[in-house]
């Protein structure tokens, strides 16, 4: 009976792209992170054209001091190592391929993690943590000032 439970359980998880995001982020231990969009707030329409195929932009902001790995779609794409600028606003820029609704997954080497799927639209992916774990994703079409 378990067993039975446990196939209907995992036929759901599939099916349904929300529950599978909750399987996968329990499977992996990683948090999801606090997801938001944000336009450019001086000129909103300055933002930049968006091109599905084109390269995207993984900027990396926030309190980072770590060497960081990067999966796209189960692959490692990048290890690096990123350290914050000392005005505490810009670390490192990934440029990446990726299609919309592919998961992204970000580990530190001290095993701190989250993953999120690309939203469909954006160019720039804009990444925070602070103290406690807690992961932001900034999803934009506009490039910050800082590089």
């Amino acid at each position: 009976m378990i067993k039975i439970l446990a196939i209907i359980l995992l036929s759901i998880c599939n099916i349904h792209p929300l529950l599978g995001q909750i399987s996968d982020n329990a499977v992996s231990g990683c948090s999801h992170p606090i997801e938001s969009v944000k336009i450019n707030p001086i000129n909103p329409k300055s933002n930049e054209k968006y091109v599905r195929k084109a390269e995207k932009f993984l900027v990396f902001e926030e309190d980072f001091r770590d060497t960081v790995l990067i999966w796209v779609a189960d692959k490692l794409i990048s290890k690096r190592y990123i350290k914050t600028d000392e005005e505490g606003g810009f670390a490192d820029r990934v440029n990446i391929k990726v299609k919309p609704q592919t998961k992204i997954m970000i580990k530190t080497v001290d095993g701190d993690c989250t993953q999120f799927f690309m939203k469909s639209g954006y160019k720039y992916v804009y990444i925070q943590r602070y103290k406690g774990s807690q992961w932001t994703v900034t999803y934009s079409n506009y490039r910050r000032g800082y590089y």
